[in-house]
């Protein structure tokens, strides 16, 4: 009698990681984009001094807000102080880890097929 062969792909996992890791790198997009225009991250500023129209902003400027509101991190962070640095730091080992774990699932996703179609390929 053997084994009972489940009737479940290993797509649902692969397929998982591969948004997991999209979403990661998606996620370092937005805060290198909007850490390069002023340092900060998660603010928006006016492209003059001036200016109190919500039009007149920078438009790559903020839109990592939403990073950080996904892992729970309200205000702003400046990579020129300390405290900032910190967090996003902290930041980025954890999406870092995510997609990490991500590649794992890939990986092991992988090694089952490869383990699989051994086995078959025997009878």
């Amino acid at each position: 009698m053997g084994y009972p062969i489940p009737d479940v792909s290993n797509d649902t996992t692969v397929g998982s990681a591969l948004l997991v890791a999209k979403e990661g790198c998606m996620e370092i997009n937005a805060i290198l984009s909007d850490i390069q225009t002023d340092n900060v991250l998660g603010d928006k500023i006016d492209k003059s001094a001036t200016s109190t129209d919500p039009n007149n902003l920078i438009t790559n400027d903020g839109e990592a807000r939403w990073v950080l509101s996904n892992y729970g991190i309200e205000g702003n962070a400046n990579i020129t102080q300390a405290s900032g640095a910190m967090v996003i730091d902290d930041l980025m080992q954890k999406i870092s880890t995510k997609v990490q774990v991500a590649a794992q699932l890939l990986s092991t996703a992988n090694n089952i097929n490869k383990t699989a179609s051994r086995i078959m390929s025997q009878g």
